[in-house]
């Protein structure tokens, strides 16, 4: 997985960090600013409310147990019980709850068949990927990953020519809605490790080009795929559907085009111009699937963000709280029975309790740059949809920068940890904060709350006289992490570090990361890591090298088990700033790879104390 990329939104704002976060505010969500709500002087729904309304959804689900198979066909074969079942991890319950296993039990053993509906084996998947990445010790995960494959690659042969997919196996036209969803199973089960090939989203993309309007909206079909087509405009949940679809084109690193980034801007204009929660715009004579849209809605247009005006978290749990029944359901439809529209409406609230309650910002609009590849970070559930902007994380990482008592450290230290946390930010609402640690720092412990401590070495020398103090063989003794690089990717500074490393530790103890390292897959704190196997050079690294591309060059000393201290050849301080190359022939990494390096060792450093707290979502593009 990927900080671009693919899953770190909201998802740890519901986490903590044991002794290594700040502040760990909990407030609830603002009220809508602008007109509506707001001018009206209605306040948000309060947070317990909205737990109250999450618990009483998950009594009535708990009250159709044994009967969860839909009778809305997109959901047959399994679509409605992985549905269900994911609206329970959203809220909080755990994989291994008896609900959530009896229900992934029953969709192990299901195998798509001709007449499939799409939607169904595409949320199977996302539901098994999910699993997976929370539970890293399920007892039959080998068997569950076949099972995720042979979806993944049913799914794949089920694309149409047009780059789309149909309501079920066999259809002959590709709808907006299909499609979506299985670019969103796509997503989860690539990020899980599955295979999918790299045609697959160009033709989707295709697909897409053809099926936007030119108002920006999207139809169930593409205008002329179907002669029935009662309407020819745009309707809300083919177009939400269809902003999804842009975003997951665009997390696609090192293959997004910037086409998509203005697809997902056309399409989150026209929700803003037409989007009603209380009745989807529609385009047929019939229900449309309502929750399901609020949901997509709530994703496409990002946590804590306005649509239209208004703040969509806070209007959505006012919506939502009003119209749930006595029963703790939420009514159904032609499109949604009861059991479907519970759990669609389960997950919008799980959605807005993990959710940012931050500063609010306008509908996303995407950036060249974010349509190629934004540094987002990434959660096992999907990919970022777009960067909300700058904004202040209530909880920090901290980082302890080491500082000579003659000064000595990086200009750029300080630009490094500001990009590191505007990507921790906008994947996870957590950021990367620092203190200077003045070394040699004897008889002065390293403050608890230091996740990592960063060495950015500008003369051979800097690694023994930091090093030397006993307050780091404390540090590192009580499980910390010290990471070291040169400020240019000077050879005679990793060498001496290297020489020194091999002299405090044993020549024994400094050996290369291997490809196969949970640090370097980032299969590690709940799957939070990112894939960092292959990172780009800059222009002077690669120059030197002959590449453009290749895996990190990073050594390591373990300790317990642990890596204890990671010592890169190439430069990360300054590339993970922004500096791209040129500053004095800084052999480095490229900017957003370097910051991927530096959050994968940050994470890690904080592997064993990830504490789930509430609902741990983040950009279901499914949802997520």
């Amino acid at each position: 997985m990927n900080f671009n990329i693919a899953k770190f939104r909201s998802l740890a704002a519901s986490c903590l960090l044991a002794g290594v976060l700040v502040a760990p505010a909990q407030a609830a969500p603002p009220g809508v600013a602008g007109k509506g709500a707001a001018s009206r002087g209605e306040q948000a729904v309060p947070r317990k409310a909205i737990r109250q309304a999450v618990s009483r959804g998950l009594g009535y689900l708990d009250s159709q147990r044994g009967r969860w198979q839909s009778r809305c066909y997109r959901y047959a074969g399994g679509g409605a019980e992985a549905l269900v079942a994911l609206a329970y991890l959203q809220a909080g319950v755990g994989p291994g709850d008896s609900r959530v296993a009896s229900a992934i039990g029953k969709i192990s053993l299901q195998t798509p068949r001709n007449g499939q509906g799409i939607f169904a084996v595409a949320e199977r998947v996302i539901l098994l990927a999910r699993v997976l990445h929370r539970r890293a010790d399920t007892h039959n995960r080998g068997q569950l990953l076949g099972k995720v494959q042979a979806d993944v690659n049913w799914l794949a042969g089920q694309q149409l020519a047009s780059g789309g997919w149909g309501s079920e196996a066999g259809a002959k036209v590709a709808n907006t809605n299909d499609t979506a969803q299985v670019l969103r199973a796509m997503q989860a089960a690539r990020q899980l490790g599955a295979k999918v090939s790299q045609k697959l989203y160009a033709r989707a993309r295709g697909f897409l080009k053809r099926a936007q309007n030119s108002d920006g909206g999207f139809g169930y079909h593409p205008r002329g795929g179907r002669p029935r087509r009662l309407r020819g405009t745009s309707n809300g949940p083919a177009s939400a559907a269809g902003a999804l679809a842009w975003a997951i084109l665009a997390s696609q690193k090192n293959q997004a085009k910037p086409g998509d980034g203005q697809g997902y801007e056309r399409a989150l204009n026209w929700l803003a111009r037409h989007s009603s929660l209380a009745k989807p715009a529609e385009w047929y004579w019939g229900d449309e699937p309502k929750y399901a849209y609020l949901f997509d809605l709530l994703v496409a247009t990002g946590l804590g963000r306005k649509l239209a005006g208004k703040r969509l978290d806070v209007e959505l749990a006012r919506l939502l709280t009003s119209e749930q029944l006595p029963s703790g359901a939420w009514d159904g439809n032609l499109a949604e029975d009861k059991i479907v529209s519970t759990a669609w409406a389960v997950r919008t609230l799980g959605r807005i309790l993990a959710g940012p309650a931050g500063p609010v910002s306008s509908a996303a609009k995407p950036s060249q740059a974010g349509a190629g590849g934004q540094d987002n970070a990434s959660v096992p559930d999907g990919p970022v949809i777009f960067s909300p902007g700058k904004f202040k994380p209530d909880r920090f990482l901290v980082i302890g920068r080491l500082v000579g008592q003659g000064g000595g450290v990086a200009d750029n230290f300080a630009r490094a940890c500001e990009k590191l946390s505007d990507a921790l930010a906008g994947g996870v609402s957590i950021g990367a904060g620092y203190r200077s640690i003045v070394y040699p720092a004897k008889n002065k412990a390293i403050p608890p709350d230091v996740s990592l401590v960063w060495l950015t070495t500008r003369e051979p020398g800097d690694v023994a006289r930091a090093l030397s103090g006993d307050a780091l063989d404390e540090y590192i003794s009580r499980g910390g992490v010290v990471m070291i690089d040169s400020a240019s990717g000077d050879w005679a500074n990793f060498q001496a570090a290297k020489a020194w490393l091999g002299k405090k530790f044993g020549s024994d103890a400094l050996g290369r990361l291997g490809p196969d390292s949970p640090l370097m897959t980032g299969q590690f704190a709940q799957g939070l890591g990112n894939d960092i196997t292959s990172v780009g050079y800059n222009a002077d690294l690669a120059a030197m090298l002959g590449a453009s591309t290749g895996r990190p060059r990073l050594w390591v000393v373990y300790r317990s088990g642990r890596v204890a201290v990671v010592l890169s050849r190439f430069a990360l301080a300054g590339p993970a700033a922004g500096a791209a190359g040129g500053l004095e022939k800084i052999h480095g990494y490229k900017p957003i790879d370097a910051r991927r390096i530096v959050i994968n060792i940050l994470i890690y450093a904080n592997a064993g104390q990830w504490k789930l707290t509430e609902a741990l979502y983040s950009t279901d593009l499914e949802s997520r």
